[in-house]
């Protein structure tokens, strides 16, 4: 079970927790909380978790720079949104499906 909640992420005064299976769907959970309720224009899920032209065998460190780099771009002017995304990787580190995550098709 992966849990996050926005005060781990910096967004005081809510006590949202996302909680799933897995950390794909605790991100898809939180990212669109994000979005509807701080109206934050936050990455997709799949750009967190690691974009899907980037390769399985690629090291979780190359992946993470992948990702940084794609939120960069996408949402360079909203310094806070970059900041909620490294918290967000840095929590979903000590999960195993988040360094080895299973494809989606």
């Amino acid at each position: 079970m992966v849990s996050i909640n926005c005060q781990d992420l910096g967004i005081k005064n809510c006590s949202y927790v996302a909680t799933a299976e897995n950390t794909g769907d605790v991100v898809k959970k939180i990212v669109h909380h994000l979005r509807q309720y701080h109206d934050l224009n936050m990455p997709s899920a799949s750009e967190i978790l690691w974009a899907e032209d980037v390769p399985k065998e690629t090291s979780r460190a190359e992946k993470r720079a992948v990702v940084e780099e794609a939120q960069t771009e996408t949402h360079k002017t909203d310094e806070g949104v970059q900041l909620v995304v490294k918290r967000l990787m840095e929590l979903l580190k000590p999960f195993e499906d988040f360094k080895n995550p299973k494809r989606e098709k």
